[in-house]
């Protein structure tokens, strides 16, 4: 019999408090992390970021979160995520509960999956659902 060297690992589950930087919402967002919002004017890139405190390595350093990207803050402490980096890691409970009833309704059918077990199918009405219900203002996972 040979041992395995094979481990599993869970990654601990937490909540965290999440933002999507976009040009309408970036003063508000700067308010709520303490940082400051500002405009790169260069002569082809001209987004919007936050200037915001964030934790790397145990030390304090400010960083720019541009537009598309994530403020997320744990405890008091803030971290930026890249769009692609935040939906691999982090999921909305409410989104996937409304995935799963939508997924319930259609009666198990084998549609077509992502990467995450759940149905194509189900996750673009459950988006269509949640930009009704935000006024199609919010993007979700």
């Amino acid at each position: 019999m040979t041992e395995s060297i094979i481990q599993t690992w869970r990654r601990n589950s937490f909540d965290v408090e999440a933002v999507r930087i976009t040009p309408q919402n970036a003063a508000k967002v700067a308010a709520w992390c303490g940082g400051a919002a500002a405009r790169k004017l260069s002569e082809n890139d001209d987004r919007v970021y936050v200037l915001v405190d964030v934790v790397h390595f145990q030390r304090y350093s400010q960083r720019k979160a541009f537009e598309g990207s994530w403020i997320v803050k744990k405890d008091d402490t803030f971290q930026i995520y890249l769009d692609e980096q935040f939906r691999h890691t982090f999921s909305q409970p409410k989104f996937a509960a409304v995935v799963a009833a939508i997924e319930n309704a259609m009666g198990g059918n084998s549609w077509s999956v992502d990467e995450h077990g759940q149905s194509i199918e189900a996750v673009e009405v459950a988006r269509q659902i949640f930009g009704i219900l935000d006024g199609g203002t919010h993007e979700h996972v």
